[in-house]
């Protein structure tokens, strides 16, 4: 077994488990967990197709591919609407969404749907997330030191936050080493 083969099956696992337990936790319609849900099952299913789990044709995975990284940065942007702390924060975080999905749409029709395009996109995306995620880091780590709450949205930021650390090395690795 390759090592390539091994990391194929670890990530299939570790985009499973969320899945699971949003399911396990009955958390498919709390809130913006749907969008969660969504967003791992995007990527879930795309790793189905270009590991041949499932065998469909390159021009679905070719669509499928930039699709999921057109909607990632809003969706997960959408998700974490939940962990605001104000519904004027609230209200700023959809605002930006909104403003991100009117650039990518831009984006879209002057570059389509090629690799320039997504790493111009996948950059500031990723910057953005990184940026609210560490504001609830920090908003939730003052909460729970002075009110003794909010560990479980403290968890939730710190779990994105990784997942995020990891797909900037995967994007600075894929876009920037020119193999795209």
């Amino acid at each position: 077994m390759s090592f390539y083969h091994v990391m194929a099956i670890i990530s299939t696992i570790s985009l499973v488990a969320p899945v699971i337990m949003i399911l396990w936790l009955r958390l498919t319609f709390y809130r913006t967990f749907p969008i969660l849900l969504l967003i791992y099952l995007f990527l879930l299913s795309f790793n189905f197709f270009i590991e041949n789990y499932i065998n469909v044709k390159q021009d679905l995975i070719f669509y499928w591919k930039y699709f999921s990284y057109f909607l990632e940065t809003p969706l997960t942007l959408l998700f974490l609407v939940y962990l605001s702390p104000s519904r004027d924060f609230s209200f700023r975080l959809k605002t930006t969404i909104v403003v991100y999905l009117l650039v990518e749409f831009f984006v879209f029709l002057t570059l389509g749907f090629t690799s320039t395009g997504i790493s111009l996109l996948l950059g500031p995306g990723l910057l953005l997330i990184f940026s609210v995620l560490l504001y609830y880091f920090l908003y939730y780590m003052n909460i729970i030191v002075h009110h003794h709450k909010g560990t479980g949205r403290l968890f939730i930021s710190i779990g994105l936050f990784f997942s995020r650390c990891m797909y900037a090395v995967c994007y600075v690795l894929f876009f920037f080493n020119g193999k795209h």
